[in-house]
């Protein structure tokens, strides 16, 4: 049988093994701990769900995707020339949780203190904050794993992380599903402090990060020049643009939910919605993150080509057995599926951007990819939810479907990078 790690840079002295160790777990403690956050406290479900319960504007929780996503992306071109600067990234990376655990709790002083429209805002404005530092995580964390820990383990550092935190959030969805009679919006905001607590938490666990130095590099590598990448990296450039299409995958979810008929409780009915992202999270990520570490490309045309193929199969099942939506567990089911290929996607494109990269131009890589991708999400995130005032949301799905359908295509042309 070939080894999980037949791929992997292992060095021959036990010291240098043991230290790959013990930053392995850590890393994995600490993501561990800030995707618990991000699942607690996410934006497509939770947030959502949260503002609704309270009278928020439609236009607030329109924008909590969008800025959710492109947020966290967007800056990071501009934002690399700091993480070059530097010899060691744990320090901004704990920043960033910092910062994260400080804006989850503003969310609950503006939930316990506003009503309705004005609270609405408040929590978007916090989320942007947020975003921000999620940010300057994820520029720091790839290029802390890129140091720390060697080509054929990275995916599963990412995988076995993402699959504990599935365990949690399955955990807090079961405990939803069987309360009856929830007082409001209590539990919702006790989710999002418990989130805040966790990136709390992220924060003391890198501090036990052995990270390697790196020279830093000159200040003049600036923001126009580092997007020069896109120009000069012709294999970069078809990485981009099939990950930009791969987008669809995060935007599609919401109209997933959208087609929920409801519950007799709402609380169960989120919890089941957090149980199937839970569930997809625990099962997918290892077994991709293993995948990956093998053959990152592969991860990425098979998971896109299960976003294309569930999309299209929920057009026909809406089309022929309309009635079949309005059983309590079908959304659920479905969103199950759809966050087991997008977790897919997730893990293949962060495994292949790390290990095409070298430790010289990780940070402007991830930078410039993640930049370009936020700009992105945000243009057609805005286009989707003007569409969705005069489309239903079964033709968004197929429209967003064929997206990842020809990302699938175009990933095809990219290389092996392990």
């Amino acid at each position: 049988m070939k080894s999980t790690t037949a791929n992997s840079e292992l060095p021959d002295s036990t010291e240098e093994r043991d230290k790959i160790a013990r930053n392995a777990l850590v890393l994995i403690a600490a993501t561990f701990l800030t995707k618990t956050a991000d699942s607690l406290a996410n934006p497509k479900i939770t947030l959502t769900w949260l503002l609704q319960s309270m009278g928020a504007s439609a236009a607030a929780i329109s924008l909590l995707v969008p800025i959710r996503e492109s947020g966290a992306l967007l800056p990071q071109a501009a934002l690399a020339s700091l993480a070059n600067s530097r010899s060691r990234q744990a320090g901004l990376y704990r920043l960033g949780t910092l910062v994260q655990g400080a804006a989850a709790l503003g969310m609950l002083a503006s939930v316990a203190t506003l009503e309705g429209t004005l609270a609405g805002w408040a929590v978007v404005l916090c989320l942007a904050i947020l975003s921000l530092a999620r940010c300057l995580c994820s520029l720091t964390h790839k290029a802390m794993i890129g140091k720390g820990v060697p080509k054929g383990l990275r995916g599963q550092t990412n995988g076995w992380a993402s699959s504990a935190a599935g365990l949690a959030t399955c955990i807090v969805a079961v405990l939803l599903i069987l309360v009856q009679g929830a007082p409001g919006v209590q539990p919702l905001m006790w989710m999002v402090a418990v989130a805040g607590l966790a990136w709390w938490l992220a924060t003391l666990v890198i501090s036990f990060l052995d990270e390697p130095e790196q020279k830093p590099k000159d200040a003049d590598n600036r923001f126009w020049q580092r997007l020069k990448l896109l120009r000069k990296d012709a294999h970069f450039l078809r990485f981009v643009i099939a990950r930009a299409l791969l987008t669809s995958s995060a935007l599609v979810a919401p109209y997933y939910v959208m087609l929920q008929a409801g519950s007799e409780n709402p609380l169960a009915g989120f919890g089941a919605l957090l149980l199937a992202s839970g569930v997809a999270s625990l099962i997918a990520s290892p077994l991709w993150g293993r995948l990956a570490d093998h053959s990152s490309r592969l991860v990425l045309l098979l998971s896109a080509t299960l976003v294309s193929a569930l999309g299209l199969s929920t057009v026909v099942l809406h089309q022929t057995l309309p009635e079949l939506f309005s059983n309590a567990w079908l959304v659920p089911a479905l969103y199950f599926c759809l966050e087991l290929a997008h977790q897919g996607i997730r893990v293949g494109r962060k495994t292949y951007i790390v290990d095409m990269a070298n430790d010289d131009n990780r940070v402007d890589y991830v930078a410039v990819s993640n930049s370009t991708i936020g700009l992105i999400l945000l243009f057609v995130g805005l286009i989707s939810s003007g569409l969705s005032t005069i489309l239903p949301p079964v033709t968004l799905i197929a429209l967003l479907s064929l997206l990842s359908a020809a990302g699938a295509i175009l990933g095809r042309s990219l290389p092996e990078v392990e």
